[in-house]
């Protein structure tokens, strides 16, 4: 994958995570090049298509600092205080790029399907002329930006492995000519003027530049350079056809509709725009928010703007909470390391089976299984347990298959997942597949009546054992 997808799974398919169109988008992408570009054009909708409503601030955002602790910071209002949590910079700035480009080549498509004008297989097969260098990378040769194009299509459209650029040179930045409007939604700095601007025939507006980091951000760069490439061969094509080019981004202000609504439900909206952030609303601007939303036509902006912030304190939300459960698993993990210091290679997160330590009626036994995934391999394991009935104890049977290329020992270590409370530790053996039934004065505790949650660890062979 070539970004991070911090959208939690269960969020990507709801229904306030992007517009109409851009699902539509997302999902032919899926279809035919089986990616998901979701994060993308999560990103690109709210930092282009939802832009305008960042006018209304009394001190306009400006750099990606600025951004990374503003506009993108996504906050939730938890019992612990606000939760922030602030995506990197840089991954912001990747998933722009890369959103611009898949919306790019929608639009080249009119919204049906993606096109990619054809690359050249050399730089002589280009009938219109072009610049020996600074050819869309600032003072670089044409070759240079010609590789990293072909390189990059190939990488990313048809995955192919390689490398996007065997010899990258020195220089700690490269600049990037891009599209103006690029350029204007990349820095939202509505007066401050570029460092290099040029002329590339038969693009008739200037392109300007981008400055990006050589050694941490070199995707970036070659996605910067395939959408300057792609302007340059579609104005090539509307040249010969005679075709003049519509803006791609043709949005009804978002202020206008702000306008029309009633005064107390403008200055919360207002509030909104200047701190983007549902969970810092009180209850009585938040119902207000509401409100606006229910009257608000579907195909608004401003409505779509709204859904937006509530989706991103779902987002908010469900990192706070993996965070928790992350920070209670690596407590169990300290605990067990703590007590097998010297022999243990790996120790997987705990897992609590369904049903763990209840009674339920039902015609058969309580059964889970899980899998952990570990460094080359896999730990399948699979639980059925019975209470104590009459003189029978209480057992837990266990089946497991390691997918290990090295030949370890495997336990299973069982404790409260509540109290932190260590039952028992059990050794499975050096098998790689096999069942064990481990009756209850083995386990420490009853699997029908406590709560229990189980870990894999896997262990040295010592030397001296039998």
């Amino acid at each position: 994958m070539f970004w991070r997808n911090w959208i939690p799974p269960e969020l990507i398919d709801d229904e306030q995570v992007m517009s109409e169109d851009l699902i539509n988008l997302r999902d032919w992408v899926i279809h035919h090049r089986d990616i998901d570009i979701t994060l993308p054009l999560y990103i690109y909708e709210y930092r282009v298509l939802l832009s305008d409503i960042q006018m209304v601030r009394k001190e306009p955002v400006c750099t990606w600092k600025e951004i990374r602790n503003d506009i993108d910071s996504f906050e939730y209002s938890s019992d612990q205080g606000i939760y922030i949590y602030k995506p990197t910079n840089r991954e912001m700035k990747k998933c722009l790029l890369v959103g611009w480009m898949e919306t790019m080549l929608w639009a080249f498509g009119k919204n049906i399907e993606q096109f990619i004008f054809p690359i050249p297989n050399q730089l002589n097969n280009i009938t219109v002329p072009v610049q020996e260098s600074d050819q869309f990378l600032k003072n670089l040769p044409l070759d240079t930006s010609f590789i990293l194009l072909q390189n990059f299509y190939k990488k990313y459209f048809q995955n192919i492995r390689g490398h996007l650029l065997q010899d990258k040179g020195n220089d700690r930045n490269w600049d990037v000519f891009v599209p103006p409007d690029l350029w204007f939604f990349y820095f939202l700095e509505y007066k401050k003027e570029p460092d290099h601007a040029k002329k590339f025939d038969p693009i008739p507006h200037e392109l300007k530049t981008i400055k990006l980091a050589l050694n941490n951000e070199f995707f970036h760069i070659a996605v910067a350079n395939f959408i300057a490439w792609q302007t340059f061969f579609y104005f090539c094509h509307c040249q010969r056809k005679g075709i003049r080019m519509k803006s791609t981004i043709q949005n009804q202000s978002m202020i206008s509709e702000i306008k029309n609504l009633p005064e107390n439900m403008q200055h919360v909206v207002y509030q909104l725009a200047e701190n983007p952030s549902i969970c810092r609303l009180n209850e009585a601007d938040r119902n207000l928010i509401d409100q606006c939303f229910t009257i608000l036509p579907k195909q608004s902006r401003l409505k779509r703007f709204i859904q937006y912030m509530y989706h991103r304190e779902k987002i908010a939300r469900q990192c706070y909470f993996a965070q928790r459960k992350k920070m209670k698993q690596d407590a169990f993990k300290q605990l067990l390391r703590e007590k097998w210091l010297n022999f243990v290679q790996y120790i997987s997160y705990p897992w609590v089976p369904a049903f763990a330590g209840q009674a339920i009626n039902a015609s058969s036994l309580p059964k889970d299984d899980h899998t952990w995934f570990i460094d080359n391999g896999q730990v399948d394991i699979s639980c059925m347990w019975k209470g104590a009935i009459g003189d029978d104890p209480a057992y837990i049977y266990i089946k497991w298959i390691a997918k290990i290329n090295t030949v370890f020992e495997i336990w299973v270590a069982f404790f409260n997942p509540e109290t932190k409370r260590f039952f028992s530790e059990i050794k499975l053996g050096i098998n790689l597949v096999g069942n064990k039934i481990i009756m209850s004065n083995q386990l420490n505790f009853d699997p029908i009546n406590e709560r229990w949650a189980v870990s894999i660890i896997l262990k040295k062979i010592e030397r001296n054992a039998a």
